[in-house]
């Protein structure tokens, strides 16, 4: 037989004890922000030098046993190739997508 469980109330200070303890306030808020600000800056400067790479990437024909994920390799090219699509076109449908 199954019961169902009662939570039981927990006592007011202790309550507010533990909610006061999730909320930064002071010195603490302002290292927390930093923190996230600096992270954000780091990860956006990251793509930014990183995007001439990736797009050299996509425009170089892999001829190597291992590529990258996203370089295209001989056989892609040719596919596309016989559906009339070359790098530069999918590149333009794609960035005009981006708009």
């Amino acid at each position: 037989m199954n019961l169902p469980q009662v939570a039981m109330p927990s006592p007011p200070g202790q309550q507010r004890h533990h909610e006061a303890a999730t909320q930064l306030s002071g010195r603490w808020l302002l290292m927390a922000r930093g923190a996230w600000v600096s992270l954000v800056l780091l990860t956006l400067l990251s793509f930014v030098v990183l995007l001439p790479s990736y797009f050299a990437q996509l425009q170089s024909v892999c001829i190597s046993p291992t590529c990258a994920l996203v370089q295209p390799t001989s056989e892609s090219v040719r596919a596309m190739q016989q559906l009339g699509l070359s790098a530069m076109t999918g590149w333009r449908c794609w960035s005009r997508s981006l708009r």
